[in-house]
C-alpha cells in the first residue's frame, strides 16, 4: 500500500436506518483537485427524523484490486 490519491474511483453510498432499511443511496463525486476526495449531496426531500440513528456505508472500487468500505454511525440534526 502507498499515499498514492485515487481520483477515479467509483464510490457509492447507502444511508440504512436503524431497521436496516435503506432510506437513501447513490453516487458520490470526486471533488476536482482535492487529493481523493469524494462528495455526496442529500436531497433537501430526504424524510429523516432529527435524534434518530443511521449508519452511512460507502463502498469504493478505485481498480487494480483496490477496495474500500466502511460503515459509520450517524445521528440525523435540523441543520439552522
Amino acid at each position: 500500500m502507498d499515499s498514492t490519491y485515487i481520483n477515479s474511483a467509483t464510490v457509492t453510498y447507502s444511508l440504512v436506518d436503524s431497521n436496516g432499511a435503506t432510506v437513501d443511496s447513490g453516487s458520490m463525486a470526486y471533488v476536482a483537485s482535492s487529493n481523493g476526495i469524494y462528495r455526496a449531496t442529500l436531497a433537501d426531500t430526504l424524510s429523516l427524523t432529527a435524534g434518530d440513528s443511521y449508519t452511512v456505508i460507502v463502498d469504493a472500487d478505485g481498480g487494480s484490486g483496490l477496495k474500500y468500505h466502511s460503515e459509520s454511525a450517524v445521528i440525523a440534526a435540523t441543520r439552522t
